[in-house]
């Protein structure tokens, strides 16, 4: 994943964990989510440039990401190839 900068376009850092292509991204707070084709959901810290967690469940690439409610709070939901839905809670 690069980090561009939009006023020089170019990128100003990357972001380097996933074994294979990054298929989507959701921002949440000073954190970014990322889902792949490696099977994994990788939660970045945006000061750091590090991978805070890995999160596995899924037995194909995940291609969506979304921060909504869910009955126990907030939570990042994230869909796959697999035809599953998987629920991530964030923490306080």
């Amino acid at each position: 994943v690069y980090e561009w900068g939009s006023a020089a376009r170019r990128a100003r850092r990357l972001l380097a964990g996933h074994s294979n292509g990054v298929r989507c991204l959701c921002l949440v707070g000073e954190e970014l989510w990322s889902g792949g084709d490696d099977h994994l959901v990788k939660v970045w810290n945006l000061v750091s440039g590090e991978v805070d967690e890995t999160l596995r469940g899924h037995s194909d690439s995940v291609t969506s990401l979304i921060v909504s409610g869910s009955p126990s709070g907030p939570a990042v939901w994230s869909s796959s190839a697999d035809r599953t839905v998987r629920v991530w809670a964030l923490s306080a």
